[in-house]
């Protein structure tokens, strides 16, 4: 199988500026990874470019990209400096606890979800302070949970 990559090309030489490789990236950020993880088709389907004010001493901006990961349920941060993973949300190696607004414990406090908040998602952008906007169309949700997938089923969601 062929890595999974994004791409920065000139449009007018066809030369490649800048490439990322999805089984590489993932397996310098996820060296506990178990099994097949990092080699498994990623889908990615949108990539999304922000220029964030420097959270360094450096003073420098920093790029980053926000990658819709469809089949592997996540969107992952990449610095684009360096190619490194920053976060993955959702999917089976989220570094968040997933919440929504809808589920809440009898003491009124945001319950965990379990990392089946989004599948199959697309179009990721990053909106205003630390907001994604993101297309959820269900792909790949059993038939039962299809039924009763509540607000996160074939909607978008802004996630903080």
């Amino acid at each position: 199988m062929s890595p999974t990559r994004v791409l920065h090309i000139a449009r007018a030489s066809g030369r490649v500026l800048w490439s990322w490789s999805w089984p590489d990236a993932c397996d310098q950020y996820l060296a506990r990874a178990a099994g097949d993880f990092c080699s498994r088709s990623a889908h990615l389907n949108s990539v999304h470019a922000q220029t964030e004010p420097a959270a360094s001493a450096s003073g420098l901006d920093e790029t980053y990209l926000y990658i819709s990961a469809r089949d592997l349920n996540s969107v992952i941060k990449v610095r684009r400096r360096d190619g490194r993973i920053v976060w993955i949300l959702g999917g089976e190696h989220s570094d968040f606890s997933l919440v929504t607004s809808d589920d809440r414990l009898d003491n009124g406090q945001p319950s965990s979800v379990d990392s089946s908040l989004f599948y199959g998602q697309g179009s990721v952008t990053k909106l205003d302070g630390d907001s994604l906007l993101l297309f959820d169309n269900g792909y790949d949700r059993s038939s039962a949970e299809r039924s009763t997938g509540g607000s996160a089923q074939n909607q978008s969601g802004v996630f903080r």
